[in-house]
């Protein structure tokens, strides 16, 4: 669970199509999609799936309708599930998808200066395995 001091400060909620893929709406799920809490990308013009390993974080999976449309964190800071490595110790890294889909890491330099990273960790729990990211 997110700190209290950080949880969706400066939020915005945008919808967007799923992909039927990565994200699929489940009408037994809770908000309607058992992939609800995942980081997610941009995978075609306003479509969202679940974010894959080193591409860049667009936001947060926040409920998924019976037509296939859903509501998307894309700014302000949210707590999102870390692949926990590696240990994470500084602040203001970039982050990208982990190693499992809707996961997010700590973004390598080279990645992150490959590209505009707008998403920042703000702190990381690799016990918990959550993060703390601002979405820009």
């Amino acid at each position: 669970m997110a700190s209290p001091e950080y949880y969706e400060v400066h939020a915005r909620y945008t919808t967007f199509l799923i992909d039927g893929t990565s994200i699929t709406y489940l009408a037994t799920a809770q908000f309607g999609s058992n992939q609800v809490g995942k980081a997610v990308e941009l995978v075609a013009a306003g479509t969202v799936g679940l974010c894959a390993t080193g591409h860049e974080v667009f936001g947060k999976l926040i409920k998924v309708e019976a037509d296939n449309v859903a509501t998307v964190q894309d700014r302000g800071y949210c707590d999102l599930p870390y692949d926990g490595s590696p240990t994470y110790t500084a602040v203001n890294n970039a982050i990208v998808g982990g190693a499992a889909a809707g996961n997010v890491t700590v973004a390598a330099a080279v990645a992150a200066t490959a590209a505009v990273r707008r998403a920042r960790a703000i702190k990381a729990d690799s016990v918990a395995n959550r993060l703390i990211a601002d979405l820009g």
